[in-house]
């Protein structure tokens, strides 16, 4: 008797213990760069697509935390997989080795920018040559730039905000981003400078921003399809546009 009431107990224990961890929330950790208005520590909730992120988790049941980092280091510890998911990736076949791209994505074009020293528009990049480019280290554009206008002059910075501050001081004849980007920078950083700020047509590329997962976590796979459906779930109760209504993204 005494034997079948230990057995009892035992049992209940361990069905308990499995009970806790399957219903227990998976913890995603998530790296970033400051890159606004899509994601900054300085914002609010993160920048409007970490609060996307962080709310789409939340619909399927996942605990999400997101810290800042240089995009050079945030690549890298994708590539280790250090952090299940990376905010704000462009597509590269390259990429696709070490990184799993879910369907949804933000949709933006890069261009050019100058604040009114440069060409506004051109038939052919390599038309606004002889030029200085101010560029973020380790991104993908620097190969598009590399492949059109060869002529033009690279300097690297690690940050976007350094890079404008280049671009307004006169460092740098251009620099490359989203239109929201420069617009909230230019507001933000250097308000007495926003009518000089000006976009060479066409842009450089239309470009699909997404948040991706590391393939050096077991479950990748698992984390990639669940985001997408917790995107759905945000768009299908009006969640996803009141977020980029309060981050006046609307």
């Amino acid at each position: 008797m005494v034997l079948r009431r230990f057995i009892f107990i035992v049992l209940v224990v361990l069905f308990s213990m499995v009970s806790l961890a399957h219903s227990a929330p998976r913890f995603v950790r998530i790296a970033a760069m400051t890159w606004e208005p899509y994601s900054s520590p300085s914002l609010k909730n993160g920048g409007f697509y970490t609060e996307i992120v962080h709310e789409a988790f939340a619909r399927v049941g996942y605990e999400m935390e997101v810290d800042f980092y240089p995009w050079k280091r945030a690549l890298l510890l994708m590539k280790e997989g250090r952090v299940d998911g990376l905010i704000g990736a462009g597509y590269t076949e390259e990429r696709t080795e070490f990184m799993s791209y879910p369907t949804y994505a933000w949709e933006s074009d890069f261009y050019f920018f100058h604040t009114g020293k440069g060409q506004d528009k051109v038939a052919d990049f390599k038309e606004l040559c002889p030029a200085t480019l101010g560029q973020l280290r380790g991104t993908r554009v620097t190969k598009l730039v590399e492949a059109q206008a060869p002529c033009i002059d690279i300097e690297y910075v690690d940050t976007i905000s350094k890079n404008l501050d280049k671009l307004v001081y006169g460092r740098v004849d251009y620099m490359i981003n989203t239109p929201e980007t420069m617009r909230h920078l230019m507001q933000s950083f250097h308000p007495d400078n926003v009518d000089l700020l000006k976009a060479v047509e066409p842009p450089l590329e239309h470009v699909k921003i997404y948040t991706v997962f590391s393939k050096q976590v077991a479950d990748w796979r698992t984390l990639t399809v669940d985001f997408d459906k917790g995107v759905k779930l945000l768009k299908k109760d009006g969640t996803y546009e009141a977020i980029l209504r309060k981050h006046g993204m609307k």
